[in-house]
């Protein structure tokens, strides 16, 4: 079966079903995983699908993010990236030298480490992925502490937690899997998650959350603030006809 052939036969399934695994595609198409993996690679950056963790789900479905249909963080990294690079940008701005900075583990906030790596600040994360991205570069980090989950490259557990009480953190950059302006909640996919962020929110003097606007189209499992606990909330555009809250900043390309 031709390479098209296969796409074509994804996208009919996902017509008649929200998501579906790379398994049971290879099963039925009778190719290998990585095969699969590949097709959906391709139709991913079309925007004619949207791949999450084993497999992929229709694109722009409005859902309960969750850790059953959670992407990777490698894949979320990729997804959106010129919106977030607009938004961690303009975000940047926010944060002074001197500053003890907290940056969690969404995919967003770490399009901010090229330009923080290069500020006398103090960085502290439970993002390894953060981590790796600063080594060898001017800024102080701290890893925080706990059970390292492999799927979104960060430490998260009750070790976590009480390391955090440690810190009393000058500015915390927050990242969503999803907002809802009606409620206005900001989201994520697992309490543990949503556990940390709450203890960050409550240590620290200033607080901001970046989202792309593929986040009003999900909320969560969890949810973990009210988007005025934020002192500013950045988003490249919102949505039409819909009243925007007063801390938030539109980005915009230059």
């Amino acid at each position: 079966m031709l390479a098209r052939e296969r796409q074509l036969y994804i996208l009919q399934k996902l017509g008649m079903q929200p998501a579906i695994t790379a398994s049971q595609l290879a099963d039925e198409l009778n190719c290998s995983r990585s095969t699969i993996q590949r097709d959906l690679t391709v139709l991913d950056g079309r925007g004619e699908i949207q791949r999450h963790f084993g497999g992929a789900m229709r694109p722009q479905v409005d859902t309960i993010m969750s850790s059953l249909n959670e992407s990777a963080l490698d894949i979320k990294m990729d997804r959106n990236a010129a919106a977030k690079r607009v938004i961690a940008a303009r975000a940047l701005e926010e944060v002074s030298d001197g500053d003890l900075v907290f940056i969690d583990s969404g995919s967003t906030p770490l399009y901010l480490l090229p330009g923080l790596a290069e500020r006398r600040v103090i960085v502290v994360t439970n993002s390894f992925a953060a981590v790796t991205r600063l080594a060898g570069l001017h800024a102080e980090v701290y890893l925080l502490g706990g059970r390292y989950d492999h799927r979104y490259q960060a430490t998260m557990d009750a070790i976590t937690v009480r390391e955090i009480q440690d810190f009393r953190f000058d500015i915390a950059i927050f990242g969503a899997n999803g907002v809802d302006l009606t409620f206005g909640e900001a989201y994520v996919s697992e309490y543990q998650i949503g556990e940390i962020k709450r203890n960050v929110l409550d240590r620290s003097k200033k607080s901001i959350l970046l989202i792309d606007d593929t986040k009003f189209e999900y909320t969560g499992v969890c949810r973990y603030a009210m988007l005025d606990d934020f002192d500013k909330v950045f988003v490249n555009k919102t949505p039409d006809g819909q009243p925007i809250p007063e801390n938030f900043v539109v980005c915009k390309e230059d």
